[in-house]
């Protein structure tokens, strides 16, 4: 989809057998000018890489099957991608089946260590891992941090990127302010030239479909979006899977706006993310626009701000 207008760009068959299901990633391939696709496969238990302009699967990362050992996947569902200063790029993967996240050498595919402590409610157990974005500082950007949606535990953890530490976990369970029923969506906004403590962090609950915004560093509940669960103009329905970030073109850093996949309403919903206000919806009703829509990457087809979206 172009960015500005939301119209059709092309699509991608991606074929063969596999449950394409889960957050796919864009990244361009260093070795190339091609763009590349990678998507978690959770029949096979991989994550394929894919050429956005074919169709065709280059590589899979994973060693297939599903399975606890080290480099094994089961249901792998969201994916986030970390490249240190002067290093190789690493593929974190949200392996909800085995409760843990696992991290990948991108290139080669080689698995590099596993991030939790086992299945649980304590500190850095988790429990039906989901969303993941990974939060790097720029005070200090050697201290990268992945940041989890832990599902069945209704908080948001964080760990370090480097060894895998537990860090610190935001929100609680419940149906209060600023509470959590099973977070799944989720993104860290950090705005142009802002300071750490500007960045804020988005998720959804799956279960109350509201969005809520805290703050990265502060861990401070600020606000909540949208009008609930339901099939209202402002409201989400059955799950919202992905969001990302859209600032349009010459508008201000407080016109930022969130688009969420409203999954049950076959539609994408528009909201300014600062002001928490409604502003549009793409798709729904007798469109056909959507059936289902379920995740969302950005491509910057060119080099400048010329932006599309890649939606499942």
């Amino acid at each position: 989809l172009d960015a500005d207008s939301f119209g059709p760009i092309r699509s991608i068959a991606l074929g063969g057998d596999g449950d394409w299901c889960g957050h796919c990633l864009y990244r361009s391939d260093p070795a190339s000018e091609d763009v590349l696709l990678v998507v978690p496969d959770i029949s096979s238990h991989t994550v394929k890489v894919i050429d956005a302009s074919t169709g065709a699967v280059l590589r899979s990362i994973g060693q297939g099957g599903a399975g606890w050992v080290p480099g094994q996947l089961n249901s792998p569902f969201y994916l986030a991608m970390h490249r240190p200063a002067g290093g190789a790029a690493v593929l974190i993967v949200s392996n909800q089946g085995s409760h843990r996240l696992d991290l990948f050498d991108f290139q080669s595919g080689r698995h590099l260590r596993s991030i939790g402590a086992g299945k649980g409610a304590g500190p850095g157990q988790l429990n039906g891992p989901g969303a993941i974005a990974v939060w790097t500082p720029r005070e200090d950007p050697t201290n990268a941090q992945v940041v989890v949606a832990d599902q069945c535990n209704h908080r948001l953890q964080f760990f370090r990127v480097s060894d895998g530490m537990y860090v610190r976990s935001v929100g609680e369970g419940g149906t209060g302010v600023g509470q959590l029923r099973s977070p799944w969506a989720l993104s860290i906004h950090m705005p142009s030239g802002g300071r750490d403590e500007d960045a804020l962090l988005v998720t959804i609950g799956y279960f109350d479909a509201r969005i809520h915004v805290y703050g990265v560093v502060s861990g401070e509940y600020l606000r909540c979006l949208g009008g609930g669960r339901g099939q209202g103009v402002d409201q989400l329905f059955s799950a919202a899977f992905g969001m990302t970030f859209h600032r349009p073109a010459g508008e201000a850093e407080t016109e930022t706006q969130v688009i969420v996949s409203d999954y049950g309403n076959h539609r994408l919903q528009v909201f300014n993310l600062y002001s928490g206000a409604h502003m549009y919806s793409i798709g729904g009703g007798d469109s056909g626009l959507f059936q289902n829509p379920l995740c969302m990457s950005m491509i910057c087809s060119d080099g400048d701000d010329d932006w599309d979206y890649v939606l499942k």
